[in-house]
């Protein structure tokens, strides 16, 4: 009889603080919450080696890209985390989008925004960036071929056994199987 083997995956949402406080400002946010990840160094020398999906506010700040800079170089895997209501770009109105779900937006300005984030994310990681996941785990089946478009290979948005809430747009989750997304 084989030994058995365990597959392990770890992965981390890197964003903005402040975003369930109830006094979250969409265009004045902090990531100072970022310096705690350098906590993951001793489970980086266990061969542990996470995701870490990356917000558009994370890759922008100086400090949280020195840090992710140094995580990156120890084995962390940088990928993309949109946050669809603080990406550029931005409308005049953005503070209301934070409670739109991300079928409401345009499938134009959704590949601008995480274009955005790729890019930012690409310019830290000396590569292109592969992995995505949509913030509050809010990705459409028909967004695919956007992520696709934009070289995405795989996608962390959908959690097995989570269903919708009622009379709610977020997309059902629960008989979802439980192996990895990969973009057609």
């Amino acid at each position: 009889m084989g030994k058995p083997s365990l597959f392990l995956a770890v992965s981390l949402d890197v964003e903005e603080e402040g975003l369930f406080s109830n006094q979250y400002d969409v265009l004045n946010v902090g990531v100072s919450n970022t310096a705690a990840l350098e906590r993951l160094i001793p489970f980086l020398n266990m061969g542990i080696r996470p995701t870490l999906f990356c917000a558009y506010s994370v890759l922008k700040d100086p400090s949280s890209r020195a840090i992710l800079t140094k995580l990156k170089e120890s084995g962390c895997e940088i990928g993309a985390h949109l946050h669809h209501w603080n990406t550029p770009p931005l409308s005049t109105n953005q503070a209301s989008l934070s409670s739109v779900p991300a079928s409401a937006v345009d499938d134009e300005i959704f590949a601008e925004k995480l274009a955005a984030v790729l890019e930012l994310g690409a310019s830290l990681a000396n590569q292109a960036i592969t992995s995505f996941r949509m913030g509050r785990w809010d990705l459409h089946q028909n967004r695919f071929p956007i992520l696709a478009r934009l070289g995405i290979r795989t996608d962390a948005s959908v959690r097995p056994l989570h269903g919708k809430k009622w009379k709610s747009s977020e997309p059902d989750h629960f008989t979802a199987p439980r192996e990895p997304y990969f973009v057609p």
